[in-house]
């Protein structure tokens, strides 16, 4: 607890601290890869063949870079500069996913398929493979509970309960039951105090219709005006 204290009490304020043990947990891993490509790949060239050693050269050198330019900035930003833990949750699982795939599971089966023919060489290159091992399971582990989480979600919004009901038939729609409390009126449908009265739909239909022979009979009593006994004016 002292420990974890103190590396909080270093860290800048508002630090989130997973993102944090993600780069320093995947910094010693790298050591680890790059000292047991030096101690057991490299001298044993002849042993292994140059096609393993290389390619266990080339997912280290990408890895790094991986690790660099994309993981590290993703937790760093994650750690720093975003608020939401959605948010964070999704860019760890990214950064993790890509060493999973482009550093992790190469470099766990090129040592598999070197320790299954040639056995281990020393000490160190067994405790190489256990870390390795254990950075192969972790980022598994995660990618296949990010899968699950993602899928349980698509089959939610596709097939769920309340997809379900707002997708509905026509026969299944009209086979709901009326409510017993009538749907609450639109705004242009609220009652006023005229409304209590029909008498005014008389009364506006007679206005409607005076006014309209008014506009009929004004031309005509317009020209009758004009009109004199030798002509128009």
């Amino acid at each position: 607890m002292n420990r974890m204290a103190f590396i909080k009490s270093v860290l800048p304020p508002g630090t989130s601290f997973p993102p944090v043990v993600l780069m320093v947990l995947y910094l010693v891993a790298f050591v680890f890869s790059w000292a047991n490509y030096g101690a057991s790949f490299r001298p044993n060239l002849s042993l292994y063949g140059k096609d393993l050693v290389t390619a266990y050269l080339a997912f280290c050198i990408i890895g790094t870079l991986v690790y660099t330019l994309v993981s590290g900035a993703l937790w760093l930003r994650a750690s720093r500069y975003v608020v939401r833990s959605s948010h964070k949750v999704r860019f760890i699982i990214i950064g993790v996913g890509l060493l999973f795939f482009f550093k992790d599971f190469p470099l766990f089966l090129i040592e598999s398929v070197t320790l299954r023919r040639y056995g281990w060489r020393n000490g160190f290159q067994g405790f190489c493979f256990i870390v390795q091992l254990c950075f192969f399971l972790f980022p598994f582990i995660v990618i296949w509970l990010a899968f699950i989480w993602f899928i349980t979600g698509f089959l939610d919004c596709q097939w769920g309960i309340d997809t379900a009901h707002t997708h509905l038939s026509l026969d299944e729609a009209l086979a709901q039951p009326v409510p017993l409390t009538p749907p609450p009126l639109m705004l242009h449908e609220n009652s006023y105090s005229y409304d209590k009265d029909p008498s005014f739909l008389a009364q506006l239909g007679g206005q409607t219709l005076a006014s309209t022979s008014h506009k009929q009979t004004t031309p005509e009593v317009c020209q009758d005006n004009r009109r004199v006994p030798g002509g128009y004016i």
